[in-house]
């Protein structure tokens, strides 16, 4: 029986967009539309809230982020990544497709969507995802620990291998992806 200690390690899903604590918010140009202030507010609370697992109301306020500025891609995928942190895979997955659709170049929403078919079991476009969130600079040696850990789930074990190697080279210090690429192996020489 093929077992990972770490099926997806902690990837950053949440996008915050126009702020910083240095800085006030500022109006935002998004894939052709600008992001009204309070559009961009509601989403900087929706992450607080997140971050202390009120995902219910997270997903409150960004749903009113997305009614004041329809075009917000990062919301949209921030609302994908509170469905997917109540086990909402499906309703997670929808949202970052929305994302995907308003701005195919950033990674990030490639790697959410990834994450949802991954929970969904649909390896083959896990695949596809984390590949697309690779190609276009996501963090390079934690998708490719995610993408080992679909490639191990599907049995493909020499690609999996291959992953976590490569994860391992960009950054030594990931420890799931050290764990994987050991199972991995004793899997390929039938010690499990």
């Amino acid at each position: 029986m093929k077992r990972m200690t770490a099926f997806v390690p902690a990837v950053c899903l949440w996008l915050l967009a126009g702020s910083s604590p240095a800085a006030p918010q500022q109006k935002e140009e998004r894939a052709g539309a600008t992001v009204p202030e309070e559009a961009l507010r509601l989403n900087t609370e929706a992450k607080r809230l997140h971050d202390s697992g009120q995902f219910d109301k997270a997903i409150e306020l960004l749903t009113k982020a997305v009614g004041l500025a329809p075009q917000y891609a990062d919301a949209y995928n921030n609302l994908a990544a509170a469905h997917a942190a109540k086990g909402q895979s499906d309703t997670a997955l929808s949202f970052a497709s929305k994302a995907i659709a308003m701005d195919p170049a950033k990674g990030a929403y490639h790697t959410t969507a990834g994450l949802a078919y991954y929970k969904l079991n649909n390896l083959d476009k896990a695949i596809a995802a984390f590949k697309q969130a690779i190609a276009r600079g996501e963090n390079a040696a934690e998708m490719r620990s995610v993408l080992g850990n679909a490639f191990f789930k599907k049995g493909m074990l020499d690609e999996a291998i291959e992953q976590y190697k490569k994860a391992l080279a960009l950054n030594p210090n990931l420890t799931g992806a050290r764990n994987n690429l050991r199972a991995a192996e004793e899997e390929k020489a039938g010690k499990r």
